[in-house]
Protein backbone atom coordinates (compact mmCIF):
# COMPACT_ATOMS: atom_id res chain seq x y z
CA UNK A 1 0.00 0.00 0.00
CA UNK A 2 1.30 3.54 -0.37
CA UNK A 3 1.67 5.64 2.09
CA UNK A 4 -0.87 8.55 3.40
CA UNK A 5 0.03 11.78 1.97
CA UNK A 6 1.94 14.16 3.98
CA UNK A 7 -0.62 16.13 6.11
CA UNK A 8 0.40 19.65 6.48
CA UNK A 9 0.67 21.25 10.05
CA UNK A 10 -2.39 23.06 11.43
CA UNK A 11 -1.18 26.68 12.23
CA UNK A 12 -2.42 29.93 12.19
CA UNK A 13 -1.87 31.61 9.08
CA UNK A 14 0.32 34.42 10.71
CA UNK A 15 2.40 31.66 12.32
CA UNK A 16 2.82 30.41 8.26
CA UNK A 17 4.04 32.78 7.00
CA UNK A 18 6.55 33.90 10.43
CA UNK A 19 7.94 30.43 9.14
CA UNK A 20 8.06 30.91 5.54
CA UNK A 21 9.56 34.33 5.78
CA UNK A 22 12.33 33.11 7.46
CA UNK A 23 13.17 29.72 5.08
CA UNK A 24 15.93 29.94 2.52
CA UNK A 25 15.61 29.64 -1.02
CA UNK A 26 16.17 26.29 -1.58
CA UNK A 27 13.04 25.25 1.28
CA UNK A 28 10.76 28.05 -0.27
CA UNK A 29 11.24 25.95 -3.52
CA UNK A 30 10.24 22.72 -1.25
CA UNK A 31 7.27 24.45 -0.01
CA UNK A 32 5.82 25.61 -3.08
CA UNK A 33 5.50 22.02 -3.91
CA UNK A 34 3.83 20.95 -0.86
CA UNK A 35 0.59 23.38 -0.78
CA UNK A 36 -1.32 25.34 -3.13
CA UNK A 37 -2.19 27.77 -0.72
CA UNK A 38 1.91 27.86 0.44
CA UNK A 39 2.55 28.49 -3.00
CA UNK A 40 0.48 31.25 -3.80
CA UNK A 41 1.57 33.05 -0.75
CA UNK A 42 5.34 32.75 -1.52
CA UNK A 43 4.77 34.35 -5.44
CA UNK A 44 3.05 37.58 -3.99
CA UNK A 45 5.28 40.37 -3.65
CA UNK A 46 4.79 41.44 -0.06
CA UNK A 47 5.73 38.29 0.87
CA UNK A 48 8.64 38.42 -1.75
CA UNK A 49 9.86 41.71 0.06
CA UNK A 50 9.19 40.65 3.42
CA UNK A 51 11.21 37.20 3.04
CA UNK A 52 14.20 38.89 0.80
CA UNK A 53 14.66 41.10 4.07
CA UNK A 54 14.64 38.06 6.74
CA UNK A 55 16.76 35.74 4.52
CA UNK A 56 19.44 38.41 2.65
CA UNK A 57 17.94 37.02 -0.38
CA UNK A 58 18.36 39.16 -3.70
CA UNK A 59 15.40 39.95 -6.59
CA UNK A 60 15.58 42.02 -9.50
CA UNK A 61 16.66 41.27 -13.17
CA UNK A 62 19.58 41.93 -15.42
CA UNK A 63 19.28 44.38 -18.20
CA UNK A 64 21.29 44.67 -21.23
CA UNK A 65 20.96 45.95 -24.95
CA UNK A 66 20.41 43.89 -28.06
CA UNK A 67 22.90 46.06 -29.68
CA UNK A 68 26.26 45.66 -30.40
CA UNK A 69 27.90 48.04 -27.16
CA UNK A 70 30.19 47.39 -24.21
CA UNK A 71 28.28 48.76 -21.78
CA UNK A 72 27.87 46.29 -18.63
CA UNK A 73 24.81 44.46 -18.11
CA UNK A 74 22.86 46.39 -15.57
CA UNK A 75 20.77 44.79 -12.50
CA UNK A 76 17.62 46.71 -11.57
CA UNK A 77 16.68 45.57 -7.47
CA UNK A 78 13.32 44.71 -7.11
CA UNK A 79 12.60 46.53 -3.86
CA UNK A 80 15.11 49.18 -3.96
CA UNK A 81 14.78 49.87 -7.95
CA UNK A 82 18.70 50.59 -7.88
CA UNK A 83 20.46 50.49 -11.05
CA UNK A 84 23.90 51.49 -9.19
CA UNK A 85 26.64 48.46 -9.97
CA UNK A 86 27.62 48.72 -7.06
CA UNK A 87 24.05 47.00 -5.96
CA UNK A 88 24.98 43.77 -7.58
CA UNK A 89 27.38 43.58 -10.92
CA UNK A 90 29.55 41.66 -13.34
CA UNK A 91 33.00 43.80 -12.91
CA UNK A 92 34.55 40.85 -11.03
CA UNK A 93 34.46 38.80 -14.35
CA UNK A 94 37.58 39.62 -15.99
CA UNK A 95 36.82 42.35 -19.05
CA UNK A 96 33.36 43.47 -20.07
CA UNK A 97 30.80 40.52 -20.80
CA UNK A 98 27.40 39.89 -21.84
CA UNK A 99 24.71 37.47 -20.74
CA UNK A 100 24.22 34.47 -22.97
CA UNK A 101 21.28 33.25 -20.40
CA UNK A 102 20.51 32.70 -16.69
CA UNK A 103 18.75 30.39 -14.41
CA UNK A 104 16.13 31.61 -11.80
CA UNK A 105 18.69 31.35 -8.91
CA UNK A 106 20.70 33.73 -10.33
CA UNK A 107 23.31 31.96 -12.29
CA UNK A 108 24.43 33.41 -14.97
CA UNK A 109 26.20 31.94 -18.69
CA UNK A 110 28.73 34.86 -20.10
CA UNK A 111 30.98 35.54 -22.74
CA UNK A 112 33.32 38.36 -23.26
CA UNK A 113 32.71 41.39 -25.05
CA UNK A 114 35.06 42.24 -27.67
CA UNK A 115 35.12 45.51 -29.58
CA UNK A 116 33.49 46.07 -32.78
CA UNK A 117 37.19 46.29 -34.41
CA UNK A 118 37.71 42.56 -33.17
CA UNK A 119 35.40 40.42 -33.97
CA UNK A 120 36.40 36.99 -32.89
CA UNK A 121 34.65 34.25 -31.07
CA UNK A 122 36.01 33.96 -27.09
CA UNK A 123 37.88 30.92 -26.42
CA UNK A 124 35.25 30.74 -23.02
CA UNK A 125 32.17 31.24 -21.71
CA UNK A 126 32.13 32.28 -17.91
CA UNK A 127 29.63 30.80 -15.74
CA UNK A 128 28.98 32.76 -12.54
CA UNK A 129 26.78 33.97 -9.72
CA UNK A 130 27.20 37.85 -8.82
CA UNK A 131 25.60 37.38 -5.71
CA UNK A 132 28.40 35.72 -4.45
CA UNK A 133 31.05 36.88 -7.16
CA UNK A 134 32.13 33.30 -7.58
CA UNK A 135 32.99 32.36 -11.13
CA UNK A 136 34.53 29.35 -13.36
CA UNK A 137 35.77 29.48 -16.87
CA UNK A 138 34.26 26.59 -18.95
CA UNK A 139 35.34 26.22 -23.25
CA UNK A 140 33.30 27.87 -26.11
CA UNK A 141 34.11 25.47 -28.81
CA UNK A 142 33.60 27.47 -32.13
CA UNK A 143 30.77 26.64 -33.94
CA UNK A 144 30.16 25.64 -37.42
CA UNK A 145 26.76 27.47 -37.80
CA UNK A 146 25.23 30.53 -36.12
CA UNK A 147 24.46 30.10 -32.84
CA UNK A 148 20.93 31.14 -32.56
CA UNK A 149 19.37 30.27 -29.09
CA UNK A 150 20.91 29.31 -25.92
CA UNK A 151 19.56 27.65 -22.00
CA UNK A 152 20.91 27.12 -19.26
CA UNK A 153 19.03 24.82 -15.96
CA UNK A 154 20.33 24.21 -12.45
CA UNK A 155 19.85 19.98 -12.02
CA UNK A 156 21.08 20.22 -8.12
CA UNK A 157 23.16 21.57 -5.38
CA UNK A 158 25.09 19.51 -3.35
CA UNK A 159 27.40 18.84 -5.28
CA UNK A 160 25.90 21.70 -7.83
CA UNK A 161 25.27 20.37 -11.40
CA UNK A 162 24.01 22.40 -14.02
CA UNK A 163 23.28 21.89 -18.14
CA UNK A 164 23.52 24.30 -20.85
CA UNK A 165 21.81 23.92 -24.29
CA UNK A 166 22.42 25.82 -27.58
CA UNK A 167 20.92 25.52 -30.77
CA UNK A 168 23.07 26.48 -34.16
CA UNK A 169 22.06 26.73 -37.56
CA UNK A 170 23.78 26.93 -40.93
CA UNK A 171 25.10 30.30 -42.11
CA UNK A 172 22.21 29.97 -45.05
CA UNK A 173 18.82 28.58 -44.55
CA UNK A 174 16.44 27.24 -46.97
CA UNK A 175 13.44 29.40 -48.12
CA UNK A 176 11.78 26.70 -48.59
CA UNK A 177 11.15 23.73 -46.53
CA UNK A 178 12.25 22.75 -42.47
CA UNK A 179 14.90 24.60 -40.54
CA UNK A 180 17.58 22.52 -39.36
CA UNK A 181 19.22 23.02 -36.31
CA UNK A 182 22.46 21.44 -34.22
CA UNK A 183 22.12 20.88 -30.69
CA UNK A 184 24.67 20.65 -28.34
CA UNK A 185 25.19 20.42 -24.53
CA UNK A 186 27.52 21.51 -21.44
CA UNK A 187 27.31 18.75 -18.62
CA UNK A 188 29.44 20.55 -15.65
CA UNK A 189 30.08 16.98 -13.89
CA UNK A 190 32.10 15.83 -16.82
CA UNK A 191 33.22 19.50 -18.28
CA UNK A 192 33.05 18.21 -21.53
CA UNK A 193 30.42 19.48 -24.60
CA UNK A 194 28.89 16.93 -26.69
CA UNK A 195 26.84 17.28 -30.11
CA UNK A 196 23.26 15.11 -30.25
CA UNK A 197 23.24 12.86 -33.25
CA UNK A 198 19.54 14.20 -34.09
CA UNK A 199 18.97 17.28 -36.23
CA UNK A 200 16.27 18.82 -34.57
CA UNK A 201 14.14 19.86 -37.73
CA UNK A 202 11.54 22.59 -37.22
CA UNK A 203 8.39 22.87 -38.70
CA UNK A 204 8.46 25.09 -42.56
CA UNK A 205 8.37 28.57 -41.72
CA UNK A 206 9.44 28.39 -37.49
CA UNK A 207 12.59 30.11 -36.73
CA UNK A 208 13.98 31.47 -33.05
CA UNK A 209 12.98 34.57 -32.10
CA UNK A 210 15.21 36.95 -30.22
CA UNK A 211 14.49 36.33 -26.50
CA UNK A 212 15.47 34.47 -23.75
CA UNK A 213 13.98 30.59 -22.58
CA UNK A 214 11.47 30.22 -20.16
CA UNK A 215 12.45 27.18 -17.87
CA UNK A 216 9.68 25.29 -15.82
CA UNK A 217 10.17 22.26 -14.15
CA UNK A 218 13.45 21.48 -16.17
CA UNK A 219 12.30 21.84 -19.61
CA UNK A 220 13.33 25.13 -21.88
CA UNK A 221 10.55 26.57 -23.92
CA UNK A 222 11.01 28.75 -26.76
CA UNK A 223 8.45 30.74 -28.55
CA UNK A 224 9.14 30.07 -32.54
CA UNK A 225 7.86 32.80 -35.52
CA UNK A 226 5.80 31.58 -37.66
CA UNK A 227 2.21 31.96 -38.36
CA UNK A 228 0.66 30.30 -35.87
CA UNK A 229 3.34 30.91 -33.25
CA UNK A 230 4.32 27.15 -32.44
CA UNK A 231 6.08 26.69 -28.98
CA UNK A 232 9.84 24.45 -28.70
CA UNK A 233 10.05 22.48 -25.34
CA UNK A 234 13.33 20.94 -24.60
CA UNK A 235 13.25 18.40 -21.73
CA UNK A 236 17.32 18.83 -19.74
CA UNK A 237 16.94 15.67 -18.18
CA UNK A 238 16.12 13.29 -21.04
CA UNK A 239 17.38 15.69 -23.66
CA UNK A 240 14.37 15.46 -25.90
CA UNK A 241 12.27 17.98 -27.83
CA UNK A 242 9.07 18.03 -29.17
CA UNK A 243 7.35 21.28 -30.85
CA UNK A 244 3.32 21.55 -30.44
CA UNK A 245 0.81 24.15 -31.47
CA UNK A 246 -0.99 26.82 -29.39
CA UNK A 247 -4.75 27.10 -29.26
CA UNK A 248 -6.69 29.62 -30.86
CA UNK A 249 -6.84 32.50 -29.99
CA UNK A 250 -3.03 32.02 -29.07
CA UNK A 251 -2.06 30.65 -32.42
CA UNK A 252 -3.86 33.47 -34.14
CA UNK A 253 -1.34 36.06 -35.26
CA UNK A 254 -3.70 38.95 -36.63
CA UNK A 255 -5.78 38.53 -33.27
CA UNK A 256 -3.05 39.33 -31.06
CA UNK A 257 -0.49 41.94 -32.23
CA UNK A 258 2.34 41.05 -29.38
CA UNK A 259 2.56 37.53 -27.39
CA UNK A 260 5.67 36.71 -24.78
CA UNK A 261 6.00 33.55 -22.93
CA UNK A 262 7.15 34.01 -19.15
CA UNK A 263 7.34 32.36 -16.02
CA UNK A 264 4.13 33.01 -14.13
CA UNK A 265 4.91 31.63 -10.40
CA UNK A 266 6.85 28.97 -11.49
CA UNK A 267 4.67 27.95 -14.39
CA UNK A 268 4.29 28.65 -17.77
CA UNK A 269 2.45 31.49 -19.29
CA UNK A 270 1.67 33.91 -22.03
CA UNK A 271 0.97 37.26 -22.09
CA UNK A 272 -1.02 38.87 -25.16
CA UNK A 273 -1.03 41.79 -26.68
CA UNK A 274 -4.31 43.03 -29.33
CA UNK A 275 -2.49 45.82 -30.67
CA UNK A 276 0.22 48.51 -29.86
CA UNK A 277 -1.58 51.23 -28.09
CA UNK A 278 -4.03 48.96 -26.09
CA UNK A 279 -3.93 49.41 -22.59
CA UNK A 280 -5.14 45.76 -21.14
CA UNK A 281 -3.11 42.76 -22.01
CA UNK A 282 -4.46 38.80 -21.61
CA UNK A 283 -2.67 36.39 -18.74
CA UNK A 284 -3.13 33.09 -20.46
CA UNK A 285 -1.59 29.65 -17.89
CA UNK A 286 -0.63 26.24 -19.04
CA UNK A 287 -2.83 24.46 -16.62
CA UNK A 288 -1.09 21.03 -17.39
CA UNK A 289 2.28 20.63 -19.15
CA UNK A 290 1.40 16.97 -19.62
CA UNK A 291 -1.61 18.01 -21.93
CA UNK A 292 -1.28 21.41 -22.97
CA UNK A 293 -4.23 22.73 -21.55
CA UNK A 294 -4.30 26.53 -21.17
CA UNK A 295 -6.90 28.73 -19.96
CA UNK A 296 -7.28 32.50 -19.85
CA UNK A 297 -6.08 33.34 -16.16
CA UNK A 298 -7.10 36.95 -16.33
CA UNK A 299 -7.08 40.91 -18.11
CA UNK A 300 -4.08 42.88 -16.78
CA UNK A 301 -5.01 46.91 -17.41
CA UNK A 302 -1.46 48.80 -17.54
CA UNK A 303 -3.55 52.22 -17.92
CA UNK A 304 -2.59 53.71 -13.90
CA UNK A 305 0.32 55.54 -13.25
CA UNK A 306 2.49 54.64 -16.36
CA UNK A 307 4.66 57.46 -17.49
CA UNK A 308 3.79 59.39 -20.45
CA UNK A 309 6.57 60.33 -21.93
CA UNK A 310 6.84 56.80 -23.53
CA UNK A 311 4.76 56.03 -26.33
CA UNK A 312 4.31 52.71 -25.42
CA UNK A 313 5.18 50.22 -22.61
CA UNK A 314 5.53 46.05 -23.47
CA UNK A 315 5.43 43.25 -21.17
CA UNK A 316 8.79 41.34 -20.35
CA UNK A 317 8.25 39.51 -17.12
CA UNK A 318 6.72 38.75 -13.63
CA UNK A 319 8.97 39.39 -10.61
CA UNK A 320 6.01 37.82 -8.69
CA UNK A 321 2.62 36.80 -8.83
CA UNK A 322 1.80 40.45 -9.17
CA UNK A 323 4.01 42.40 -10.28
CA UNK A 324 5.03 42.53 -14.05
CA UNK A 325 7.90 44.41 -15.42
CA UNK A 326 7.71 46.90 -18.29
CA UNK A 327 9.62 48.36 -21.03
CA UNK A 328 9.60 51.60 -22.97
CA UNK A 329 12.11 52.92 -24.76
CA UNK A 330 13.73 54.56 -21.93
CA UNK A 331 11.67 53.46 -18.61
CA UNK A 332 11.19 50.67 -16.73
CA UNK A 333 8.19 50.30 -15.03
CA UNK A 334 7.37 47.68 -12.21
CA UNK A 335 3.34 47.78 -12.35
CA UNK A 336 1.11 46.19 -9.46
CA UNK A 337 -1.49 45.54 -11.15
CA UNK A 338 -3.47 43.95 -7.87
CA UNK A 339 -2.83 47.45 -5.99
CA UNK A 340 -2.72 50.00 -9.17
CA UNK A 341 0.63 51.61 -8.02
CA UNK A 342 4.03 51.54 -10.24
CA UNK A 343 7.71 51.50 -9.34
CA UNK A 344 9.46 53.78 -12.09
CA UNK A 345 13.14 53.67 -12.94
CA UNK A 346 14.36 56.11 -15.73
CA UNK A 347 16.87 54.32 -18.06
CA UNK A 348 20.58 55.84 -19.19
CA UNK A 349 20.04 57.60 -22.45
CA UNK A 350 23.02 54.74 -24.13
CA UNK A 351 20.29 51.68 -23.04
CA UNK A 352 18.08 52.51 -25.14
CA UNK A 353 16.44 49.95 -27.77
CA UNK A 354 15.52 46.24 -27.61
CA UNK A 355 16.45 45.08 -23.89
CA UNK A 356 16.86 41.66 -22.94
CA UNK A 357 15.92 40.72 -19.56
CA UNK A 358 17.06 38.35 -16.96
CA UNK A 359 15.30 37.73 -13.82
CA UNK A 360 16.76 36.21 -10.55
CA UNK A 361 15.83 35.49 -7.60
CA UNK A 362 19.32 34.96 -5.77
CA UNK A 363 20.45 33.67 -1.97
CA UNK A 364 24.46 34.43 -0.86
CA UNK A 365 25.37 30.35 -0.41
CA UNK A 366 28.10 29.75 -1.71
CA UNK A 367 27.64 27.21 -4.95
CA UNK A 368 30.90 25.61 -5.15
CA UNK A 369 31.82 27.52 -9.22
CA UNK A 370 35.57 28.22 -8.24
Amino acid sequence: MEPPPLALPNLAPDIILEILTRTSLKGIGRCRLISKDWNLITYGSSFMKQHQQRTKTLSGFFMQSKSETNLMPRFVSNNNLDTDSSNLSLRFLPGPVRIETATKQGILLCVHCYPKNRPKIPEYYYVCKPSTQEWCKIPNPKPRSNIIATGMVVLGSKPFRYKIVRFSTPTTTPSIGNYHCRCEIFYSKTCTWRQLKDVISLPQGNFFRFASAVSVFGTLYWLLTNDNNNVLAFNVATESWRVFELPFPLCNRKYFWYRKIVDYSGGLAMLCMISRTSTDMQLWVMEDLGTKVWSLRQTISIQQRLPEEEPYYFPHAFLSSDVLLLLGGHTAVLHNFETFSCNIVRLPLECGGQQQIFPIFSDLELVGLG
